[in-house]
């Protein structure tokens, strides 16, 4: 009886740790979606797909090259490899691919850039340039 107890009084702290770790964890994705623009989601495969607040149709998936890919893609680098997953997208995605990914190994100055376009392009930030 007082292992049964027991096992009651962990199970509803575990249950408790996962409440709260759910809570934060939503905390934590909203705050980086707002700071940087991108909303994340972590694939099984451990890729990782991001979508623009500016154009929910821009998908990026990050993930590691496998050995198994023979022929590197137009966004791949020796740590990273980036599908882009829209027909929305600006046509400069592969060259700021290349300058800030390939060229200077740096991921946030790709999405940064990336950023600035899809927010021009988009109704809201044609708006706010526009002075509207």
């Amino acid at each position: 009886e007082e292992l049964e107890v027991t096992i009651k009084e962990k199970e509803k702290r575990l249950l408790r740790l996962q409440q709260i770790f759910s809570l934060k964890a939503e905390e934590f994705k909203t705050t980086v979606t707002s700071l940087l623009g991108w909303k994340f989601r972590f694939q099984q495969n451990g890729a990782v797909q991001l979508t623009s607040v500016y154009n929910p149709n821009a998908l990026i998936v990050f993930s590691q090259p496998t050995k198994k890919s023979k022929k590197a893609g137009p966004l791949e680098g020796d740590d990273i490899r980036v599908q882009l997953i829209a027909d929305t997208a600006p046509p400069e995605v592969t060259e700021l691919y290349r300058t800030w990914v390939v060229g200077y190994g740096c991921v946030p100055g790709f999405l940064g850039s990336l950023s600035v376009q899809l927010f021009e392009a988009s109704p809201e930030g044609a708006a706010k340039l526009k002075g509207a």
